[in-house]
């Protein structure tokens, strides 16, 4: 067992000592002794033996059976008792949150009852993953009132909050027993994936005119000037850079850009067989969030993005309902995976430049199925970091290699009872890293993508 992060580091000796006291020698026997623990268990052991020595001693041990007794009898029912007429309605501010980001929330507790509550803390359903729960708390709430408390919702992964039946709850004035009391919830909160600020797009041929989109890629009549060359036949005279000409004496044209559209498929794997352990950092979820990154980004440069997910193709467009659409079917993407049948659902012939976002295990088991060729963006823990090198040499066409700390592969959040606060800035750090990590492969490996004919 270690020492909670708030605590300094202490000298060799007091450090060894620290872990003498505090090493787990029996752990199999947890089980049987952690309800020791119960802050009520001392009280009930000195009420017995208390009684035991009024009954057989002293009767002057009676005083200490009617103190013990009353602080039992009051620390398991005035909980209890205070909560009778508190009503409490949670309501976001907003319907739909980004992973990692802050959503407004409103908490409102209603007192029916004529004496105050105190140490009431919002509990359940805001956490999916193991760790510290929001930092939440009222230290009182006056009798016969109504309160309205607005705090920031800070969600820890993608999908639909609640995630469970949250509960008010308090413990005063002793801790010895927990009563709890629901919280309607007027509207649920759906998150998407967090997404990664990506700045290029790959060289992705253009398929279509669209005159609000100018390609730099192709040449045309409008934009801006991309270079000049010599005059064709069948070159319109408008085209003819003539103080080009006058210097050079005979007839130069000017090239500008094409109005055009790119076309990109986007194809998620996300069978359970192929990825680790579900958790806030797992491959799972890192293989939506730089899907929804690269998404994102293309839809962003008015690419004609597709997405396919488990044989479902959903358009990627940027504005109202539409865009909604596709990041709500990712945010509700199970996060124990799919099932093993849709690996192969959504494979084809795909149009544009097509990019796989898998890893390094479903990339072994998928590149023999897919059709026309395309680009590879793996996901993989970092303990598989040798095998997932074998794999990757041979395979070619990996457009980004995304390789997750040995630390944060499985389901890992910070607990050890840190402050939420702490919590949430060491899991926003290591969101940075990695995404600056998928940041630079992505930029270096943009203008070497192609088509696959």
């Amino acid at each position: 067992m270690s020492l909670p992060r708030w605590i300094p580091p202490l000298p060799g000796g007091l450090s060894r000592l620290a872990d003498l006291l505090t090493h787990d020698f029996c752990p199999g026997a947890n089980r049987w002794v952690d309800w020791l623990k119960h802050p009520s268990v001392p009280l009930f052991l000195g009420l017995g033996m208390s009684l035991a020595t009024a009954v057989c001693l002293a009767a002057s041990a009676w005083i200490l059976v009617c103190g013990l007794g009353l602080v039992l009898l009051v620390g398991g029912v005035w909980p209890w008792v205070s909560l009778r007429g508190i009503q409490a309605r949670l309501e976001f501010q907003q319907s739909r949150g980004v992973e990692g980001e802050p959503t407004p929330a409103v908490l409102e507790i209603i007192n029916r009852s004529p004496w105050p509550v105190w140490g009431l803390t919002l509990k359940q359903g805001f956490r999916r993953w193991p760790g510290v729960g929001p930092a939440w708390a009222l230290a009182r709430v006056a009798g016969w009132s109504t309160s309205r408390v607005p705090f920031d919702f800070v969600p820890d992964s993608r999908g639909e909050y609640p995630c469970g039946l949250p509960c008010v709850t308090t413990s005063f004035p002793f801790g010895l027993w927990l009563a709890s009391r629901p919280v309607v919830v007027e509207n649920p909160l759906l998150v998407w994936p967090r997404r990664c600020e990506l700045a290029s797009i790959p060289d992705a041929p253009d398929v279509r005119e669209w005159s609000d989109n100018l390609s730099a890629r192709r040449t045309g009549d409008q934009g801006d000037l991309t270079g000049t060359r010599l005059f064709r036949p069948g070159d319109s005279l408008r085209r003819v850079h003539w103080a080009q000409t006058a210097r050079h004496g005979r007839l130069i044209t000017a090239e500008r850009q094409a109005v055009a559209q790119s076309a990109a498929t986007v194809e998620l794997h996300l069978d359970s067989e192929s990825h680790s352990t579900p958790g806030p950092q797992g491959t799972l979820e890192w293989t939506i969030r730089v899907a929804a990154s690269v998404c994102s980004v293309l839809q962003a440069q008015h690419a004609a993005v597709d997405l396919c997910l488990a044989g479902e193709r959903i358009p990627v467009v940027g504005d109202g309902v539409l865009r909604q659409r596709w990041l709500d079917r990712l945010a509700r993407v199970p996060h124990e995976g799919l099932p093993a049948s849709s690996r192969r659902a959504s494979f084809g012939k795909g149009r544009g430049l097509r990019l796989f976002c898998t890893t390094f295990a479903g990339m072994t088991h998928d590149r023999a199925g897919v059709q026309g060729g395309g680009w590879w963006i793996v996901v993989q823990p970092g303990g598989d970091a040798a095998e997932g090198e074998t794999v990757l040499t041979g395979a070619g066409r990996v457009a980004v290699r995304l390789v997750l700390p040995v630390s944060m592969a499985g389901d890992d959040l910070v607990s050890d009872g840190v402050e939420d606060s702490s919590a949430g800035a060491g899991v926003r750090e290591a969101w940075e890293r990695i995404e600056l990590q998928f940041r630079q492969q992505w930029e270096q490996s943009c203008h070497g993508m192609a088509v696959a004919s």
